[in-house]
């Protein structure tokens, strides 16, 4: 649903039996005219056999097609919604904007002129707005509308704000809104504490109020006050109030090394993002009162403040029962998920409800975005990543399946596109069921990740959600360490990093702006057990968010001044030969160097209290660092030493760990899938050589990968490594020891990869997947 603006979902049971959006199914998406096309109605009743999970997403665009769509349906017992996602699919849509912030013609200036980014009577401009978190009377009647059309059918269930987040950027451009009296009166009633706040949930069910200046201390560490923003009282506070004097602001306070902080739009953006929650808690109970059986939902891309959405606060509000998170484009994101999706569930309100959304093909409608074997393994792994509750994919192809194949046929370079989605939607399916079948669950680590969500600016240029990534400007060493094969565990710094950090013995310390109040908890867990180790870099501690008391404040001798930029070569850290510029830091007196390059240290360590901080002498995300290798080299001599072994390596591919109750699995994807046609590797390219810490020493171990149908037995060393190689891109490889006798478990998945089989043999053979053929059965 990429680039959608407004939507709402009306889930609909067609039988008796009553459906939820978390109940664990499939829902694929479609156009509600795809169900009119000859052939598909029988189409899903096969597709149902073979992922009985199914469920059906309508695109609702005019009444009495959607009502025909239904009237086909009916037959099946297919659970059914119905989803409207803006422009193109809601009649009328502009009408919604009329109360939107108006754009200054510095908005113009700023963005470019081009229709999209700029406003115009009854246009979206999606770079300036705000209305999109305040109920405007505009949008309640769109609203009331859905739910009196929802409340006279009582087999609606479920009502949904379909990717609410995309009101807030366009092409990356983040949300400047604050234009309109509307804005700025909410703004200071959010400040002054009189809003109806939000109804939040604890871990326990307990439910308490939160209020703006309770939001923003638990980012922070402190509450706002008037004082400190120049007023004396919340009532004369002016937001930033044009596009350009918010650029201003930034610039202005951009120093000469890496980036500094504005407090002001550090208070916009808390402010917008608490707007955003309780837009989402409004629709919610908007919901409710008019149907006390109605539920609602929301999907929406991960978070960032280019959207304005906030996924830790939105899980805990109480009028809402679940969410889903759309990913989409390349692969890598799994990483990202890997790593910080656990982040917004340990401490959620104790029941599930984290679905994930996935594109087969661009914008969802177009060329795919992956080989038939990628969906699938993408599904299984995203979703175990996640623990996700249930899967959404987008698109289904609007026409015939007959027509498909005849396309792919007739020409196979430019006409597959929609065969291939629809091939990639099943393949979602099959991988999402597949994953709730095992429920795989990550292998816990001890070492924790703490970074910065995108909640404040500036942030990275483009849209670059906390979530999608591992590699981001302020996480450069976390991704030389996920690529080292070290599992991590990411939390953002905020006021319960305590809870995370008594779970951990090593933390990779790489907030992009640094908090005292973040600093002092993670000083408090280094100093009071033995053995804790903390390791963080010297653009860390470059990059406080300047003039606030939440600033990081570290102790005299801790703090590292700049020298002068000297050349290192690289060599001297790991035998390699090119040369690297480095800006080093000067080492003070109480460190101790561990990694030196000549006689200018590069990593230096000192204990503080009862454990020790390493730190690296300079900043990773300066571009010449990031580019190059040195930071996989620095990290594969330096985390040794330190006691710390990954528990597997994997030559160019990053390698994510799950164990079940009946095996353990390693989903290996090679960091160069990026595109379709990439999944199998081109003719002489070496395999994936992965060492796995398997177990016990000089055991075999029975090996299965699932994507290619191979079967073998292997045996450990004398430390209980394994060592086999991956001969595709992106493969789901299951261990079980061969002393056990051969399970049903072990014995379903060999069948599970001879139905796969059947299901990629017809990405390219269209022969094989015609409606009437078997291949569309139920494997036998």
């Amino acid at each position: 649903m990429k680039g959608a603006v407004l939507g709402a979902v009306l889930l609909l049971a067609t039988s008796a039996p009553a459906f939820a959006a978390d109940d664990h199914g499939f829902w694929v998406a479609t156009d509600n005219s795809a169900p009119l096309a000859a052939g598909m109605v029988d189409y899903l009743a096969r597709w149902q056999q073979e992922v009985p999970s199914l469920r059906l997403l309508l695109v609702f665009s005019k009444e009495n097609r959607l009502t025909q769509a239904l009237d086909r349906l009916r037959p099946l017992s297919l659970p059914v919604g119905l989803q409207t996602i803006g422009v193109g699919y809601e009649q009328d849509v502009g009408r919604i904007w009329e109360q939107a912030d108006y754009s200054h013609p510095d908005s113009c200036a700023v963005l470019g002129p081009q229709t999209s980014q700029c406003c115009e009577p009854e246009a979206l401009c999606a770079s300036s707005l705000h209305m999109a978190a305040m109920l405007a009377p505009s949008y309640a009647r769109v609203w009331q509308g859905w739910l009196d059309f929802a409340r006279t059918r009582p087999q609606i269930f479920t009502v949904s704000y379909s990717d609410s987040v995309w009101p807030w950027a366009t092409r990356g451009v983040p949300g400047r809104a604050g234009y309109s009296p509307t804005t700025q009166a909410a703004f200071r009633t959010d400040l002054a504490g009189r809003d109806e706040k939000l109804l939040v949930l604890s871990p326990q069910g307990a439910a308490r109020r939160l209020s703006f200046a309770d939001y923003a201390a638990f980012y922070l560490g402190e509450k706002p006050t008037p004082a400190y923003f120049g007023v004396s009282k919340w009532s004369e506070w002016q937001p930033p109030a044009t596009a350009l004097q918010m650029m201003a602001i930034a610039n202005r306070n951009r120093p000469v090394v890496g980036w500094s902080h504005d407090p002001q739009l550090t208070l916009f953006d808390l402010l917008v993002s608490y707007e955003w929650l309780k837009f989402q808690q409004r629709l919610a109970l908007y919901a409710r009162e008019r149907r006390s059986d109605l539920s609602y939902q929301l999907i929406a891309n991960p978070e960032a403040i280019g959207v304005g959405t906030d996924f830790k606060w939105l899980m805990r509000l109480a009028a809402y029962p679940f969410a889903a998170q759309e990913w989409f484009v390349n692969s890598s994101v799994v990483d990202g998920a890997y790593v910080n999706a656990h982040y917004y569930t340990d401490a959620a309100v104790p029941r599930p409800r984290v679905g994930i959304s996935l594109e087969a093909g661009e914008g969802g409608n177009g060329t795919p975005y992956h080989d038939v074997q990628t969906a699938y393994a993408l599904a299984y792994d995203l979703g175990a990543a996640v623990n996700a509750s249930w899967l959404e994919g987008d698109f289904l192809p609007q026409m015939p399946p007959t027509e498909m194949v005849r396309l792919c046929f007739s020409d196979a370079q430019h006409n597959c596109q929609f065969y291939r989605r629809a091939l990639g939607l099943r393949a979602y399916g099959l991988g999402y069921q597949d994953y709730q079948r095992d429920a795989p669950v990550p292998r816990p680590s001890a070492l924790l990740a703490i970074t910065s969500r995108n909640l404040f600016r500036p942030y990275s240029i483009g849209f670059r959600a906390w979530e999608w990534s591992a590699t981001g400007n302020y996480e450069t060493t976390l991704g030389a360490v996920v690529e080292l094969g070290y599992q991590l565990k990411g939390t953002a710094e905020d006021s319960e990093i305590a809870a995370a950090l008594e779970r951990s013995r090593t933390v990779f310390y790489e907030p992009l702006f640094a908090l005292q109040a973040g600093w002092q908890r993670v000083r408090q867990w280094l100093t009071t057990s033995q053995g804790r180790m903390l390791l963080t870099t010297a653009g860390v501690w470059q990059r406080p968010i300047l003039n606030t008391r939440a600033q990081l404040l570290p102790a005299r001798e801790e703090l590292l001044r700049l020298a002068a930029p000297k050349q290192c070569s690289a060599g001297a850290v790991s035998g390699a030969t090119r040369s690297f510029s480095l800006y080093p830091l000067a080492q003070p007196a109480g460190w101790q160097t561990l990694v030196a390059c000549g006689s200018q240290p590069l990593v230096s360590v000192r204990p503080l209290g009862r454990g020790r901080i390493v730190f690296l002498h300079f900043d990773p995300s300066e571009p010449a660092v990031r580019e190059s290798p040195l930071m996989a080299e620095l990290y594969r001599a330096l985390l040794p030493r330190l006691g710390l072994v990954a528990p597997v390596q994997a030559t160019g591919a990053n390698v994510h760990l799950y164990s079940t109750r009946d095996y353990q699995i390693a989903a290996v994807r090679s960091r160069a899938l990026d595109k379709p046609g990439s999944w199998r590797s081109p003719d002489g390219t070496p395999p994936i050589a992965v060492t796995l810490q398997a177990g016990k020493a000089n055991q075999d171990y029975h090996l299965r990968m699932l994507l290619n149908n191979e079967e073998m037995t292997l045996r450990t060393d004398r430390a209980g490594w394994l060592r086999f190689n991956v001969p595709n891109r992106y493969e789901l490889v299951f261990l079980q020891p061969a002393t056990k006798a051969e399970t049903a478990a072990w014995r379903a998945l060999r069948e599970r990869s001879r139905r796969l089989g059947s299901l990629f043999a017809a990405e390219t053979d269209p022969s094989t997947w015609t409606p009437g053929n078997s291949s569309l059965q139920v494997a036998k």
